[in-house]
């Protein structure tokens, strides 16, 4: 362990117990949040802590919000779907409009560009 509070370590529990319910696998969504796989492997292994401008990503990656994932309570049934081609441009992540939002005002956009 990297020296990670209590709390650091259940946010790890979380993050990887919620990919595993969505039936993610762990490259795939790495890569879609924005981070190393081999990052996403030490978070969920409490070897790294996360970074705050991390969470947006990770949380939108997880179908969830940043207060959703950081909480006590239950995070919502994950849906996993096949849409239609004509369905499929509807989908929007949560906290996709608020960070076209942020864009447009010059503001920082999330995910965070994948260390290298």
């Amino acid at each position: 362990m990297n020296n990670l509070t209590n709390d650091e370590i259940r946010l790890a529990n979380r993050i990887s117990d919620r990919r595993r319910q969505l039936g993610l696998e762990q490259q795939v969504t790495a890569r879609v949040a924005g981070i190393t796989p081999e990052q996403w492997g030490d978070i969920e292994n409490g070897k790294l802590r996360i970074l705050d401008e991390w969470l947006p990503s990770i949380a939108a990656v997880l179908g969830c919000t940043v207060v959703e994932l950081l909480g006590d309570g239950e995070l919502p049934e994950g849906e996993l779907r096949v849409l239609e081609d004509s369905n499929s441009v509807i989908f929007i992540s949560p906290g996709a409009l608020e960070r076209y939002a942020q864009s447009a005002a010059g503001h920082h956009v999330y995910p965070p560009k994948p260390a290298e």
